[in-house]
């Protein structure tokens, strides 16, 4: 097919009717389908975010949206383009139009996650200027009744102790201070207004001496954050295991940068890899 420009590709928001266009080229985005047909309702009404779609001689080629994280941050998720259409710059267009409207919007940074077999999408990102700043992975643990909890749940009084652990562990536990958002599946930068949020809705434990702090998320039991001493971590990550029990699931998860220490603490508390290679890359706009 013939290279078009830039100027030809149409730029509108994106309607609750795309719909039936949309879902007869993303079907098999994955192997199991694709999430987008799923999220399109939410996001058409989404007042967080903007939902953009690409036109071309008024046929729907490609979408994008933009998912606006607190005041200064910004996701990028579902870019998709018509298989007939690739290498046509549409999602280089959808792109560079997400990136104007986050600067409108004062966005210093736009982030998104792809995970390492996709090759492709990696040299588009990396050709517009976004940068690879983590790999994430995910362990899984059974929910074991015998690991009864040590830990406890933390209070308003507990925040500055347990900021004063993020901000002093090791880098490799922080991971540029990145962790999973508690919803929806995006990362964001972990700060001390989202851990008092995050005590306020009772999702943050201590350890029994109070070197290690744990953040979980609002859906099923996933460990988003994790910080302190070896110890400390041991017994949060065994005491999600007996929470899960508790809660009556069958395992526990655990969000955590890839890394040798990571991989030797999740092998020390029985939780094993369940995925890895989530790659997040960011763009300062």
């Amino acid at each position: 097919m013939n290279a078009v420009s830039a100027a030809t590709i149409q730029i509108r928001a994106g309607r609750l009717d795309d719909l039936d266009a949309l879902s007869k080229f993303t079907r098999k985005t994955f192997r199991w389908g694709d999430y987008i047909v799923e999220a399109w309702p939410h996001w058409v009404e989404s007042a967080r975010g903007e939902l953009l779609v690409a036109e071309l001689d008024g046929a729907l080629v490609g979408t994008v949206h933009v998912r606006y994280v607190g005041a200064r941050e910004a996701w990028l998720e579902g870019v998709r383009v018509h298989p007939a259409f690739r290498h046509q710059r549409i999602a280089t267009t959808l792109i560079q139009d997400a990136h104007r409207r986050a600067k409108q919007k004062r966005c210093r940074v736009m982030r998104l996650e792809t995970f390492s077999y996709n090759r492709r999408a990696q040299r588009l990102f990396e050709k517009l200027g976004y940068r690879c700043v983590v790999q994430y992975a995910r362990y899984r643990a059974r929910a074991a009744q015998e690991l009864a909890p040590t830990m406890r749940a933390a209070n308003r009084a507990d925040a500055a102790r347990c900021w004063e652990i993020w901000t002093t562990a090791p880098h490799g536990q922080r991971a540029q201070s990145l962790t999973r958002a508690p919803f929806g599946w995006l990362w964001w930068e972990f700060s001390l207004p989202r851990l008092r949020e995050a005590i306020r809705a009772q999702r943050v434990w201590l350890s029994a001496d109070a070197r290690a702090f744990m953040v979980l998320g609002r859906e099923e039991l996933h460990a988003l954050v994790l910080a302190g001493t070896p110890r400390g971590m041991r017994e949060l990550l065994q005491g999600a295991q007996g929470l899960a029990k508790r809660q009556k699931l069958s395992r526990a998860y655990w969000f955590a940068p890839y890394t040798a220490r990571t991989r030797a603490l999740a092998a020390q508390t029985r939780f094993t890899l369940d995925e890895a290679g989530m790659l997040i890359y960011e763009y300062v706009l």
